[in-house]
């Protein structure tokens, strides 16, 4: 194959209405994508954006309700002191064991760890076992000394 019926190959290529990209192969022969490939990459690219919006749809920012602890006062009389969940607003007393959550999360954190709990959202449990039989579990960035 000469040059000049290359360029008469690529003009015809040229003069229908859809532009593609023309490759050659090892004997200089005009080599064209198939429909097959043509589909297949439709249906990957249809693919890949449907599953995006799924899992964007899956980590929506959906409301979510708070936390409300209740406490049985009829219970509280028969169980000691110590079996009691602990639940305190009251920030000013630190014991050695207490761990605080938010009402709002699902971590807990001892006293010496930093964290952006407000007061008000503040909850205090003796220990980390309550805390985590509340359903609370411990934060990554905080460590028991």
């Amino acid at each position: 194959m000469n040059i000049p019926d290359l360029l008469y190959k690529i003009k015809s290529l040229r003069s229908g209405s859809e532009s593609e990209v023309i490759r050659f192969n090892e004997e200089g022969e005009v080599v064209r994508h198939s429909v097959f490939d043509k589909v297949f990459l439709a249906l990957i690219i249809i693919l890949v954006g449907t599953l995006s919006f799924g899992l964007g749809r899956l980590t929506g920012t959906g409301e979510r309700g708070g936390v409300t602890l209740e406490i049985d006062e009829g219970l509280m009389g028969s169980l000691p002191l110590n079996a009691v969940a602990g639940y305190s607003r009251d920030t000013q007393t630190e014991n050695k064991g207490e761990v605080s959550a938010s009402s709002k999360g699902t971590r807990y954190y001892y006293s010496h760890c930093r964290n952006t709990i407000s007061e008000k959202n503040k909850i205090i449990f003796a220990t980390p076992l309550l805390a985590e039989a509340a359903g609370y579990t411990l934060a990554a960035n905080c460590r028991p000394r």
